[in-house]
């Protein structure tokens, strides 16, 4: 089932201040400001973009030992 217009605004939303915040390195507050919300609602979008996997974050280290990472 596709999601209702206004979900899908929202999670564009949430994509945008995701990239913004993320990507571009901006503020919550300059955020705010430029999608023309409360800095609360901002930080929710960019919550939002996390919880909903719009972004995702992957650690590529240089080649190591598996066993090199574990701290016993």
């Amino acid at each position: 089932m596709a999601a209702p217009d206004n979900e899908k605004s929202r999670l564009d939303d949430a994509a945008r201040a995701g990239w913004l915040y993320f990507i571009a390195g901006h503020t919550q507050d300059e955020i705010a400001k430029m999608l023309q919300v409360s800095r609360a609602s901002a930080q929710r979008l960019v919550s939002l973009c996390l919880a909903e996997r719009l972004i995702t974050f992957r650690l590529e280290p240089p080649l190591r030992p598996a066993w090199s990472w574990h701290r016993g």
